[in-house]
């Protein structure tokens, strides 16, 4: 299938056979505070899909925040799939599915879909991101933020946990299949119209001077109301168009309560998508990983206005929590669970682990182990581990140590409860 998302390649071959690619700042220092902020994801948006990326088809709203602010090259996602990543993006934790045996990973529930049950201890836990452990929200809440979310991604819905630190929580379409609504249904129920929408009356209610507000759209992860692969490409660049269309409006509807000057938008997404795509192994489709590619981790981060800063940085999902908090002079740094430049994600079916130009599949079933080099191969389809033993020698040492610090301290049973299979439907998860 023709690629019609240009410069892939060009751009791995100078700034992504690392692992994270280095990001510098040009600037006189530290930049103050900003009085609003307004972080946007947009659900399963993959970098090379918009234009300011190099996509041939144009995104004009979320190009104009690209030029008056900064253009990251090359972030990564924490997972392939929101719960996780979004887990990581709002506690600074990496996620992790390891128990004590590394065939059998944690079961998914709404108990640990967000790869933070290592953190629960003993105490019956009634959210995914355990009370210990400190939020996005809670952060901006403690400097001085009205705090308000505005999310369509069931998954996220409380009990979840990101929730925590918000003065106003609004969750919008349905969660479930319960009363057997087509998905299409579901997917209208929470198009980004009705975001905007509630957008706009929330700020017209609270009239807030200082406020963070997160926005989550899921019209991309929404494009595919069938399994017709031949239009799969078309639908998916139709539905990042409409989501550029929302950014635009969300972008108005500022402007017009006199809230834009002065406000720092952030946009990012949870992760990628798979569009035809062939590597090295099978893989599943569309963003169910295992392994994870880098068309699912690949993602865009746009500052608008630009920050100054003259520091280099290394940026994945789960470091934009300690971003944030340095920003906002509340440096209290996370525990370092991975090496700046590393990548690791503890996958149903294998470990994905990345550092400098290699990056590694292990199977949990079977221990096979393919290796990728990424300047050369950025395509991901040939094994080089014949060519690099010692690489794969270091990366399985290290695999395992990871597996080892991330996995949870005892033995536990999780089960997947009927709201839980709900939700996972509501996403497309199961059938």
């Amino acid at each position: 299938m023709a690629d019609r998302f240009r410069g892939r390649a060009q751009r791995r071959g100078v700034g992504l056979g690392i692992a994270i690619a280095l990001l510098g700042f040009v600037g006189c220092g530290p930049a103050p505070p900003p009085e609003r902020v307004v972080l946007i994801v947009i659900d399963t948006l993959r970098r090379d899909a918009l234009s300011c990326y190099g996509a041939e088809r144009a995104t004009p709203n979320i190009d104009a925040l690209a030029r008056s602010g900064q253009q990251f090259e090359a972030v990564s996602s924490s997972f392939h799939q929101t719960s996780m990543s979004m887990g990581a993006l709002f506690t600074g934790r990496t996620p992790s599915i390891e128990s004590a045996d590394p065939r059998k990973p944690i079961e998914l529930t709404g108990l640990t879909w967000c790869g933070m049950q290592r953190f629960a201890g003993s105490r019956k836990q009634r959210t995914c991101i355990p009370a210990s452990v400190p939020t996005l929200g809670e952060l901006m809440k403690s400097q001085g933020f009205a705090t308000y979310g505005v999310v369509t991604n069931s998954i996220l819905f409380r009990p979840f946990g990101i929730d925590r630190g918000f003065d106003q929580w609004h969750e919008i379409g349905a969660n479930t299949f319960r009363r057997k609504w087509a998905r299409s249904a579901v997917h209208h129920s929470r198009r980004a119209a009705l975001v905007n929408q509630r957008v706009g009356e929330l700020l017209d209610e609270a009239q807030p001077s200082k406020f963070f507000l997160y926005v989550h759209y899921m019209d991309v992860h929404d494009y595919a109301e069938s399994a017709d692969f031949s239009k799969q490409r078309e639908l998916y660049s139709n539905a990042v168009v409409r989501a550029d269309a929302a950014v635009g409006d969300l972008m108005e509807i500022l402007e017009a309560r006199g809230l834009r000057k002065g406000t720092t938008v952030i946009l990012t997404s949870d992760h990628g998508e798979r569009l035809g795509e062939e590597h090295v192994l099978d893989g599943t489709l569309f963003h169910g990983g295992n392994p994870s590619f880098e068309e699912l981790l690949e993602v865009p981060f746009i500052v608008s206005p630009a920050l100054p800063d003259k520091r280099m940085r290394l940026l994945r999902g789960q470091d934009v929590y300690g971003w944030m908090a340095e920003w906002m002079g509340d440096p209290a740094p996370q525990p370092a669970e991975l090496e700046p430049e590393e990548l690791f994600l503890t996958e149903k079916k294998y470990w994905t682990y990345r550092m400098g130009g290699f990056k590694s599949f292990r199977s949990r079933a079977d221990a096979s182990h393919v290796l990728v080099e990424l300047d050369a191969d950025p395509g991901e389809r040939v094994d080089a581990s014949e060519q690099y033993p010692d690489v794969v020698r270091a990366h399985t040492a290290r695999i395992e140590a990871l597996a080892r610090a991330l996995q949870l301290s005892a033995a536990r049973d999780f089960e997947l409860s009927p709201e839980d299979r709900d939700k996972l439907r509501a996403q497309g998860y199961l059938e």
